[in-house]
């Protein structure tokens, strides 16, 4: 093959030219979408910054909190509001839920109980704060081999996630889940029996807490890593155990048979304008009904949204449908990875993790957080164009901060669920790159 360039004029040439021109525009476009996204996104970084500093309510936190003392007073009132708003009452606790996970979260936080809330939320706080360092920390030594560009934009898109600042601002568990997640992972490449039981372990332990992780066991099953499967299910269940042991049957059944499911439930079929799982969408779309916005302020307006189509069909086949096809695709990437390719199984493993986020019942704005990983995959990865990843991350990242400002925008069933458009397009470019290293 002949080292000379195309003549000019030749259709080689013109080829040639047409690919460069479509590579300017493109690096053009992600070029101004990392503008507007620096733009939106640093404001909201400092106004998170500042909030933090004064010490947020931690409103998730003190859902677990309340859980725990409910815990240690009476575990049969667990689920109860009465009993929590008395617990909350006594403990000065304004902004509070009633507990919606397992009765071994409440087992868990227990030690926090032994200090006020406003210390205990402190402590968590900056657990919290040392975790998201810690997973930047992986980020950035994970990535700088592919050049200063990669690991700089690894650390920016995490610090500029809205969902970052909104883990801590509310004391919620998705760091956590995504650093257990991230160590059955890397346990698994290792594929030896004991870094099998400390994966397994890690991924049990992150189903006792959410639940839906002990899908993952599926993947695993999937890519015939049975031992870390079965230890995965064995860990959540020992855990579940002694929850139901240590607090009695009844808070266990309660949530299991009860509480759980009509939560799934409610959530699927109901309006909250914070939902960006396909539900939510579909909700949006073709059902309408009252979101609340609030601009930059706790001060939250209603606001009726009109559906696109109001049509009970249609919300039904757009999330059944949404499910299956994701279903099959996922199905199809994960069978196709050639045995080995550890870095394609990553891939894999994240596609599942935020595909899964993207079909729960309800999948709020924190969820974003875990877009981090998969793209912290893709840029480690040798086969794949830093700058196409970089593009993706942008574009990711600037969704998630248009969702940031949406009650800036006209009420509208299209415009309120940025966060879900973001997860959907990181899974195309997930599976794209998966695609191509199976090819």
């Amino acid at each position: 093959m002949s080292d000379r360039p195309p003549a000019p004029g030749s259709g080689e040439a013109r080829r040639s030219a047409k690919r460069g021109g479509g590579r300017t525009s493109a690096s053009l476009t992600v070029a101004a979408g990392f503008v507007l996204a620096t733009a939106l996104g640093l404001p909201t970084l400092l106004r998170a910054v500042l909030y933090l500093v004064r010490i947020p309510i931690a409103h998730d936190f003190a859902v677990f909190y309340l859980a725990a003392l409910a815990g240690r007073a009476d575990p049969a009132s667990m689920y109860d509001p009465a009993t929590v708003g008395r617990l909350a009452a006594g403990t000065g606790i304004a902004d509070y839920d009633t507990n919606n996970y397992p009765p071994v979260v409440a087992l868990l936080f227990r030690p926090f109980t032994l200090v006020p809330f406003g210390a205990a939320k402190i402590v968590w706080l900056w657990f919290n704060v040392a975790l998201v360092v810690a997973l930047l920390v992986w980020s950035w030594r994970a990535v700088r081999a592919r050049g200063a560009a990669a690991a700089w934009f690894v650390v920016w898109f995490a610090l500029l996630l809205p969902a970052t600042a909104e883990n801590l601002i509310l004391g919620q568990l998705s760091p956590i889940v995504g650093g257990l997640l991230l160590i059955a992972l890397l346990a698994s490449a290792r594929r030896l029996p004991r870094w099998d039981v400390i994966g397994g372990a890690a991924l049990g332990i992150a189903a006792a807490v959410k639940l839906w992780p002990i899908l993952l066991s599926g993947y695993f099953i999937l890519r015939k890593r049975y031992a870390l499967a079965v230890v995965s299910v064995v860990v959540c269940a020992i855990l579940t155990a002694a929850g139901a042991v240590t607090l009695g049957g009844a808070a266990t059944t309660t949530y299991f048979l009860g509480k759980m499911p009509s939560a799934g439930v409610e959530n699927a079929n109901t309006f909250r304008e914070g939902n960006q799982s396909v539900w939510g969408v579909a909700q949006h779309l073709f059902r309408g009904g009252v979101g609340h916005y609030a601009r930059l302020s706790e001060d939250a307006r209603a606001t009726d949204v009109a559906p696109l189509m109001r049509s009970e069909l249609l919300y039904l086949t757009t999330t059944m449908g949404f499910c299956v096809l994701l279903a099959g695709v996922l199905l199809y990437v994960c069978l196709s990875i050639p045995a080995g390719d550890l870095v394609a199984e990553s891939h894999a493993f994240w596609a599942v993790v935020i595909a899964i986020v993207a079909v729960l019942p309800f999948s709020w704005t924190h969820y974003a957080f875990f877009l981090l990983f998969p793209l912290v995959s893709l840029l480690a990865d040798s086969r794949q164009r830093v700058a196409s990843v970089i593009g993706l991350g942008v574009w990711c990242l600037l969704w998630t901060l248009v969702h940031r400002f949406y009650a800036w925008l006209p009420p509208s069933a299209l415009l309120v669920n940025f966060v879900f458009v973001a997860t959907v397009l990181m899974l195309w470019g997930v599976t794209k790159a998966i695609r191509r290293s199976a090819s």
